[in-house]
């Protein structure tokens, strides 16, 4: 059995559930088998009962696992099709993505925003920005990426942008560096159809339907700090939103 790796910033149930995914992927557990009783699993990932749940829980939405009451955790396939679950709650899970994802980058260019671009980027016409280009996949699964990517960011980052592809995101870069704290992320969620350029780039036919997402991260300024649009096609994405009652006071 694997054991528990990948980034210390991952939650624990997410490096327990690549865990059992390698472990069912290479032969440990093949489709039909049982996995081992939570109380089992428990024991050899040396975590809690709670955290074992979520991890077969998120197996499970995958269609990898089927937990049946009073038989076990049953696994149902060996793959899940490169479709990645984007599970969120908070600002923080914006990081696991960029922390579990790769991106590879096509092309950078430099441009002054003009009034087509005021509405993307929350700016004024002639603020300068750095466009990034390129497809983003899960780790480990580089031949069927997830998302089409544009990345705009703020020129007064420039060494960020023009710096090499980082195993963070851009915008934690630009926070750390420039002491700068997140306030705010906006969030915009639309039906696409890809286009016949950007389907050749995801290996997608033309007019294959999906999801377009823009997010603004801001700062203290009221322009953000960086821009993200990404286009993902309908059978590799899954997005999860997870919204608490707030207490009474």
């Amino acid at each position: 059995m694997s054991n528990i790796i990948g980034t210390s910033k991952q939650p624990r149930y997410a490096r327990v559930a690549d865990a059992l995914m390698r472990d069912i992927t290479s032969g440990v557990y093949a489709v039909g088998d049982l996995l081992p009783p939570e109380s089992v699993l428990c024991e050899n990932f040396n975590v809690s009962r709670a955290t074992i749940r979520e991890a077969l829980r998120q197996l499970s939405e995958l269609g990898v696992v089927n937990k049946a009451h009073g038989i076990g955790t049953r696994v149902m396939a060996l793959e899940t099709q490169s479709q990645y679950l984007m599970s969120l709650n908070s600002i923080s899970g914006l990081m696991h993505y960029g922390h579990e994802t790769a991106l590879r980058l096509i092309d950078r260019s430099a441009f002054v925003a003009g009034e087509s671009d005021t509405e993307l980027l929350g700016c004024a016409v002639g603020d300068r920005w750095i466009r990034l280009r390129g497809v983003r996949s899960v780790i480990g699964l580089e031949n069927r990426p997830i998302a089409y990517s544009e990345i705009y960011i703020d020129e007064r980052y420039a060494e960020i942008a023009y710096g090499p592809s980082p195993a963070r995101t851009y915008y934690e870069m630009i926070i750390d560096r420039h002491g700068e704290e997140l306030q705010t992320v906006e969030q915009e969620i639309s039906a696409i159809n890809f286009s016949v350029a950007i389907g050749d780039l995801m290996a997608v036919k033309p007019e294959t339907a999906g999801l377009q997402i823009i997010r603004r991260y801001y700062c203290s300024q009221s322009q953000p700090i960086e821009v993200t649009l990404n286009h993902h096609p309908k059978e590799r994405f899954t997005y999860k939103l997870r919204l608490n009652r707030p207490s009474p006071k």
